[in-house]
């Protein structure tokens, strides 16, 4: 069966592509992702993004699914300030999940919540450490589906503003599977590229000040819409990177094997989407861009090739 043979070359030196975060001022500015049937997760999911926290602001909303009427059915992952300064909490559905993990002032962190409805375990990580946990929230994830609730992200679009924090976010990313601490590191030091199983939405906010849109980075097009108000604006600082390029792709290769990517046995329309989903987000990470991208065909084993990119042992 005919595979797909990617060849890169970079000869040449371009204009650098802009890195951004979006910078949260307090204000009642935020992200908003109308949802999806991908973002309607069903037993267990993951939410990372990195923070830089100015102050710490009440009840600050780093990401939500919720509507502000409906304290039955809400996902929440926010820090509040009123008992203690910058302590993280989590609510699904009428559970409250407290923790003691205090927040730092003026420095990126990585934080990561994990939830698995069959397992009643939430996990709240800093820096892809596991720091607490709670094994006793059973929320059954469907009641969410129905309600059609946006995504917000930095803030909330239907509390007239009082959950917006006030600092920086990036790279977030939300995922239909519980990650384990591995992964949560991996990803952490070298974000996704987009085509990950289990990411359903992931939004790096490179879209720049002259876009009201932000991009989804994954083939799902979760796009959001950036409310931002009050001098909230994006911010050319933007978060740790341990990598140089996105999955760990060596740049002194010239040649990236891409195949069945989706693992379906042949190589059809999807994994053409997948592959220009992949090709493009690269490109967007990388100090310059490519002088020339020639597609040509190679017989090769797809996704179990332990030479593709997307190899996976496992893989049937």
């Amino acid at each position: 069966m005919k595979k797909l043979l990617i060849l890169l070359l970079f000869p040449l030196m371009m204009f650098a592509q802009s890195d951004y975060s979006i910078s949260f001022n307090s204000s009642g500015s935020y992200v908003e992702v109308f949802d999806s049937p991908s973002l309607n997760i069903q037993e267990e999911f993951t939410i990372s993004f990195w923070i830089k926290l100015n102050n710490f602001n009440g009840y600050s909303h780093f990401f939500n699914k919720w509507n502000y009427d409906d304290e039955a059915n809400r996902l929440i992952f926010a820090c509040e300030t009123f008992e203690n300064d910058g302590v993280l909490y989590a609510w699904l559905g009428n559970n409250l999940v407290n923790s003691s993990i205090q927040l730092a002032l003026y420095e990126w962190q990585y934080l990561t919540l994990t939830y698995n409805s069959a397992t009643c375990v939430v996990q709240f990580f800093v820096d892809g450490q596991p720091l607490e946990s709670s094994n006793d929230v059973c929320y059954n994830l469907n009641d969410l589906v129905p309600t059609g609730y946006s995504i917000n992200i930095g803030g909330n679009s239907t509390a007239d503003g009082i959950n917006t924090i006030d600092g920086r976010m990036d790279n977030v990313e939300f995922w239909n599977t519980a990650l384990s601490m591995e992964e949560i590191q991996q990803y952490m030091d070298c974000p996704p590229i987009g085509i990950e199983q289990g990411l359903v939405g992931f939004w790096k906010f490179n879209d720049g000040p002259d876009f009201t849109i932000v991009e989804d980075r994954t083939n799902y097009n979760n796009n959001g819409t950036a409310n931002l108000t009050g001098g909230a604006t994006y911010s050319q600082e933007n978060c740790p990177e341990l990598c140089s390029n996105n999955n760990n792709v060596n740049l002194e290769q010239e040649t990236i094997l891409i195949g069945d990517v989706d693992c379906s046995g042949e190589v059809n329309n999807l994994d053409a989407a997948l592959i220009l989903q992949y090709v493009t987000n690269v490109i967007d990470e990388l100090p310059c861009s490519y002088a020339s991208i020639i597609i040509d065909y190679q017989e090769i084993e797809g996704c179990t090739d332990e030479n593709a990119f997307n190899y996976n042992q496992s893989a049937n």
